[in-house]
């Protein structure tokens, strides 16, 4: 027997599909800076390989972590954390371009 989709289903498929090819996008873009990196930090090729790799293995937890922690508390929480979160990751890149 044949089911069809739904338009759900369809989307979810869709969007799988979209962020799987994003994933590989942006890492194909992140390896093609290598050289760049290492210019501008002044580092070795295998410093730059295991900050992607550490890049990698993050998503590689959060992604999972992040359905629990959706089911596990509300929204509302979440929207505190985020608004803390923005204005300190904002700042800590700003301050690093006042080292030169």
């Amino acid at each position: 027997m044949e089911e069809k989709l739904t338009i759900k289903q369809l989307f979810a498929i869709l969007a799988a599909g979209l962020f799987s090819f994003c994933g590989v996008l942006i890492e194909t873009a992140t390896n093609i800076t290598f050289p760049t990196l290492m210019n501008e930090f002044h580092i070795s090729t295998s410093l730059v390989q295991w900050m992607t790799t550490g890049n990698l293995l993050m998503m590689g937890i959060m992604i999972p972590i992040s359905s629990y922690l959706k089911r596990r508390f509300q929204t509302k929480k979440f929207d505190y954390v985020y608004d803390l979160s923005c204005p300190s990751y904002t700042l800590s890149n700003s301050s690093t371009s006042f080292r030169k």
